[in-house]
């Protein structure tokens, strides 16, 4: 998986993120994490996910090379993408 950054001073970024660390990443208490990160008031819909179900979604993602996750470009000319 790759992450594009542009930002809008024109500074590019490029971050290489491994599948494999993004699997070993998924075994870990993410739920616990994401709460310490995040408003009280958003905490209610970490209920909602299945963290199980997010892991196997997180393997299969390797198996479709080239896909878009994430493109984003803001107005203020900040570009992300993330790409598998």
């Amino acid at each position: 998986m790759r992450i594009y950054i542009k930002t809008e001073e024109g500074r590019k970024l490029r971050i290489p993120v491994p599948i494999w660390a993004v699997r070993l990443a998924s075994r870990f208490p993410l739920e616990r994490i994401v709460k310490k990160h995040i408003k009280e008031k958003d905490a209610k819909y970490l209920e909602l996910i299945d963290w199980k179900v997010m892991r196997n979604l997180i393997i299969s993602l390797s198996n479709y090379k080239g896909l878009n996750l994430v493109d984003i470009r803001a107005n203020d000319g900040t570009e992300v993408l993330i790409r598998m």
